[in-house]
């Protein structure tokens, strides 16, 4: 009897034993639920805002008083302009434009060496303001729209023009060397004795190129845009040859003018009636 007994409280121990260890133990782990997780903290809506990321096509506005800062330049109405009608005060050096802001230079009397608008939105070069000689180094233009403007000896070396629109003007006895455009369109415009050099225009969509002077556009005229319309209408005008090729050209040669001609465009025209 004693040992039954002492069976029955061992057998109790063992029992309650083996439960506590199964409640410190708890219910099986469900290792995919409780693994380690780092949480990320969400993003803030007043997180710096990366400009450059996003904003790549806004335009920059610059201020023209910070960048206008040449002695003969001064801002007008948001526009670089360069005074140098005085003769001599820009020829050392040349005229400069600075970049992003609209300029507007002016020439008298052998005033202006080289001029670089190559990085102003816009330009406006006016070498007719002394009466002759005004400009005697070469002039290069860009941005949005340039406009060239020579008489009387000055204009003596290169134009070039690859703004989007480029008009350059020659009067009388100016523009001595090779001229070239590109841009969108491009209008040359050649008086009597004026444009020596060759003149070739490289724009995508129209090139107008109007030697109405005698003796003007001594050299080649040429021309690859889409559309061409090449006047040398003037008194022996166009001494070299004047081709053209693309979609459409309109090639008119007056008395005496045109040394020869070449048109490789799409269709041909030989109409003076559409020359201004």
């Amino acid at each position: 009897m004693r040992k039954l007994a002492l069976l029955l409280v061992i057998a109790a121990c063992d029992l309650d034993e083996a439960g506590l260890a199964g409640d410190a133990a708890g219910p099986p782990r469900d290792d995919a639920s409780t693994a380690d997780v780092t949480l990320l903290p969400e993003a803030s809506s007043d997180a710096p805002h990366d400009a450059g990321a996003s904003d790549g096509d806004a335009a920059v506005t610059v201020d023209c008083a910070s960048v206008c800062t040449d002695p003969n330049a001064s801002c007008q109405n948001g526009t670089c302009v360069f005074d140098c009608t005085q003769n001599g005060t820009c020829v050392d050096g040349g005229v400069t434009c600075p970049a992003g802001v609209p300029c507007a230079v002016n020439c008298g009397y052998l005033s202006c060496g080289d001029i670089d608008c190559t990085k102003a939105t816009s330009c406006a070069i006016d070498c007719t303001l002394g009466g002759a000689s005004e400009c005697s180094g070469t002039i290069a233009c860009g941005g949005q729209s340039c406009t060239v403007k020579c008489t009387d000896e000055s204009c003596r070396q290169d134009i070039t023009c690859d703004a989007g629109s480029c008009d350059i003007e020659c009067g009388t006895s100016s523009c001595f060397g090779d001229i070239a455009c590109a841009g969108s369109a491009c209008n040359v415009t050649c008086s009597d004795y004026a444009c020596n050099g060759n003149v070739t225009c490289a724009a995508t969509a129209k090139c107008n190129v109007d030697c109405e002077g005698t003796l003007s556009c001594s050299g080649a005229v040429a021309s690859d845009a889409q559309t061409s319309v090449l006047c040398c209408t003037g008194f022996e005008s166009c001494g070299g040859v004047v081709s053209c090729a693309e979609s459409s050209c309109d090639i008119a040669c007056g008395v005496g003018a045109c040394a020869g001609t070449s048109c490789k465009a799409s269709d041909c025209f030989a109409d003076a009636s559409i020359c201004p």
